[in-house]
């Protein structure tokens, strides 16, 4: 027999009830908890938990990519284990880290 709890977790999978409100998102089915949202709008919108929009822009002297700017932080730390090998990651982290004023286009 399966437990009330189990069943309604798991029909909550099927319904979708959060939905993102972003413009031209490509998420508009809609997700299943809150936290699933809420993780959509940090890594598809770059939102932090308060609002603000953040990123990351290398801060490395001599880098080829000065222009683009990663939202997902484990995607820049890979960016800097990649092409900046001489310098550490942790301060090339901190320095990059910015803030935006509205969503990048994508």
């Amino acid at each position: 027999m399966v437990s009330d709890t189990f069943s309604r977790t798991h029909q909550q999978q099927h319904r979708k009830l959060f939905v993102c409100q972003e413009l031209d998102c490509q998420g508009k089915d809609g997700f299943s908890s809150n936290v699933d949202l809420v993780r959509h709008l940090q890594y598809a919108h770059g939102h932090t938990r308060n609002g603000d929009l953040r990123g990351f822009a290398c801060a490395a002297e001599l880098c080829p990519r000065k222009d683009k700017v990663w939202l997902k932080e484990e995607n820049y730390r890979l960016h800097c284990s990649c092409l900046h090998q001489q310098e550490d990651c942790d301060d090339l982290v901190e320095m990059s880290r910015i803030f935006l004023l509205q969503p990048l286009k994508r």
